[in-house]
């Protein structure tokens, strides 16, 4: 038997360039890729610092959701990994 795949993309998040998709369902199971704190219009972080763009990050994954017809009180698991990047400037 095989799995079928749907592609999940939700209107109420911004869309990155390239050929990224927001989310993947497979059977039952709904894989969403990383999300980020972005402003919808301006495809820039959200104003606020790190815990604006977690908020909205928040957001962003609960509209994918929705849009899949599911939400976080329905969610079994979730694995989440932090990436910490280093930015110096060059002189």
């Amino acid at each position: 038997m095989s799995v079928v795949k749907k592609i999940i993309n939700s209107p109420l998040v911004p869309k990155l360039p390239g050929a990224y998709n927001q989310a993947v369902q497979a059977g039952n199971v709904l894989y969403i890729s990383g999300s980020l704190g972005l402003d919808e219009k301006t495809l820039k972080p959200v104003e606020g610092g790190a815990a604006a763009e977690a908020r909205q990050s928040l957001k962003n994954i609960h509209a994918i959701l929705k849009h899949a017809g599911t939400s976080f009180d329905k969610s079994k698991q979730e694995n989440t990994i932090n990436v910490l990047l280093t930015y110096k400037n060059a002189k």
